[in-house]
């Protein structure tokens, strides 16, 4: 019984990643499928954790796929 009270009564202690300050990473967001439509990809920068703004979209970037068969499709 005392180990299901214990069990209960733990915590989940929050984790922020230490990127730091200067740091920003390339955000990668899309739908890529075999079946009929548009294919979507999205470029952003990151932005610090406390930041409240939302990341801003790359502009004018090229973007493909390709495979083993050296075929390239431009999104």
């Amino acid at each position: 019984m005392s180990i299901i009270l214990f069990s209960l009564s733990s915590c989940i202690a929050e984790y922020t990643p230490d990127a730091g300050k200067e740091k920003t990473l390339l955000l990668v967001e899309g739908l890529i499928t075999d079946q009929p439509g548009i294919n979507t990809v999205r470029l952003a920068r990151s932005i610090p954790l406390w930041d409240k703004k939302l990341a801003e979209p790359l502009k004018g970037c090229t973007v493909w796929l390709s495979d083993d068969m050296e075929n390239i499709y431009y999104l």
